[in-house]
C-alpha cells in the first residue's frame, strides 16, 4: 500500500504546446519533503535536472501529475528524444484521445509508476458546474487561491522567473495536496499489458 509520502508530483511549463518546435522552459518537482523548482533558457539543463532527480529518489515514489498523460510526459520525451538524451522516461499509447485532443500515455520514469489525477476530478467539476482545470477544482476543494497567470507560451517565455517559479510551485503544490485526497488504492502499481 503507498503512503500519501510517497507521492511526487510533476509540472512543467513550455514555450508552447507543440513539442517538435516548443521548448521547455521550467519543471517542477514537489513531495511531502518539499518542492524544487528548476527554471533555465538551458533545456538541455532542464531535461538532465529532471532526469536526475528522478533517478535519485527512492524507487516507491509514484509520479502524480495534472493532465501529465496528454501534455507532460509526452512533451518531455520528445524533448528527450529530439536532444538524443538517454532517458528512463517510457510512454505506452493507451488508444484513447484526451481533454484536448491528443493522444494518451500510461507511463513510468525509471521505478517510478506515473498517475494523472485529472481525471479523478472530472466528475467532481461536472456535479459542481465549475472548469475541469486544476485551478478551479483546488479552488473548490482546498480552499485556496492558486496563482494564475497568462499561461499562453509566449507569456510564460516572457514572464519574470520570480513570477514562473511561483505559479510553477503552485501547480505543484496543488497537484499533490490533489493528489494525496485520493484513496491509496488509486497508486497501485498497474499491471504490465
Amino acid at each position: 500500500m503507498t503512503a500519501n509520502s510517497d507521492l511526487v508530483a510533476l509540472d512543467i511549463e513550455t514555450s508552447g504546446l507543440e513539442p517538435e518546435h516548443d521548448r521547455v522552459l521550467a519543471i517542477g518537482l514537489a513531495s511531502p519533503d518539499g518542492a524544487m523548482t528548476r527554471i533555465s533558457d538551458d533545456e538541455l539543463e532542464l531535461l538532465h535536472w529532471a532526469e536526475d532527480q528522478l533517478s535519485a529518489m527512492p524507487s516507491r515514489r509514484i509520479l502524480v501529475t495534472w493532465n501529465g498523460e496528454e501534455f507532460d510526459l509526452p512533451f518531455l520525451r520528445r524533448r528527450f528524444d529530439e536532444y538524443g538524451i538517454t532517458t528512463t522516461l517510457v510512454l505506452a499509447p493507451r488508444g484513447q484521445i484526451g481533454k484536448y485532443g491528443k493522444q494518451l500515455y500510461s507511463a513510468h520514469w525509471g521505478p517510478h509508476h506515473h498517475v494523472d489525477i485529472s481525471d479523478d476530478y472530472r466528475q467532481f467539476a461536472l456535479s459542481r458546474h465549475i472548469a475541469w482545470s486544476l485551478k478551479p477544482v483546488a479552488r473548490d476543494i482546498l480552499g485556496i487561491d492558486p496563482v494564475v497567470v497568462d499561461n499562453s507560451g509566449a507569456s510564460i517565455a516572457s514572464m519574470d522567473r520570480t513570477v514562473l517559479k511561483n505559479y510553477l510551485r503552485s501547480d505543484i503544490e496543488i497537484t499533490l495536496a490533489l493528489a494525496a485526497r485520493l484513496p491509496k488504492a488509486r497508486y497501485s502499481e498497474p499491471l504490465p499489458s
